[in-house]
């Protein structure tokens, strides 16, 4: 081999090296930096928020809420009364109106079985049987002509001598309560004077 063929030769291996050389420096110590794609979202990051930005944040999750909470309320004000609605304030108004009959059934029926309670005790004791319920309506109502009639009352008195306890004495009391607020100058057949008249006999019973 010649010189001037191994000059060419030893050119050719420094260009080599030299280009590698260049190579490695600009791919190598530069790392190529990613450009994001313009409709790629942002990837997240582990980095927390600082403390203000979560306040505002939370701020603003709140007026939104009120918001809505409002909005709700008007559109609900802005809702017309629907068919259902309206066909179910009609059931409320029939139901009142049928509560009245129904209501005075159910006294009739509690004051029969009252004055039935009474006359079994009256006519035959050896089947009739104490008996809470009739005695507290006889008790409640025994001022009431329209409730207890006169005969009923005359056997209520009888019936009377034999209360003990607690509900003799409550009876005394509101009899002796019915005197001192009433008089005997008031005007015969008036609720007032029949009530009167009835105490009185009540307090001679139970003297």
């Amino acid at each position: 081999m010649d010189s001037t063929t191994h000059k060419k030769k030893r050119k050719r291996e420094n260009d080599e090296i030299s280009s590698s050389k260049q190579n490695k420096h600009t791919h190598g110590d530069k790392p190529s930096i990613k450009t994001p794609r313009p409709n790629e979202p942002l990837r997240p990051t582990n980095e927390p928020l600082p403390e203000e930005h979560i306040q505002l944040l939370d701020s603003v999750k709140g007026h939104i809420k009120e918001l809505t909470q409002v909005n709700d309320s008007y559109q609900d004000l802005d809702e017309p009364m629907g068919k259902d609605v309206l066909k179910s304030e009609d059931r409320k108004k029939k139901s009142k109106q049928t509560e009245s009959p129904t209501e005075e059934k159910s006294i009739e029926e509690v004051k029969e079985c009252a004055i039935e309670y009474l006359r079994l005790w009256d006519e035959n004791k050896k089947k009739w049987s104490f008996r809470k319920k009739p005695q507290y309506w006889l008790l409640q109502n025994m001022y009431q002509k329209s409730m207890v009639s006169k005969a009923h009352f005359k056997v209520l008195l009888r019936y009377l001598e034999g209360l003990q306890g607690h509900q003799r004495q409550l009876v005394t009391e509101r009899a002796r309560l019915i005197l001192d607020q009433y008089s005997e100058e008031m005007p015969e057949g008036s609720p007032t004077k029949r009530e009167y008249k009835r105490a009185v006999g009540i307090l001679r019973v139970l003297a």
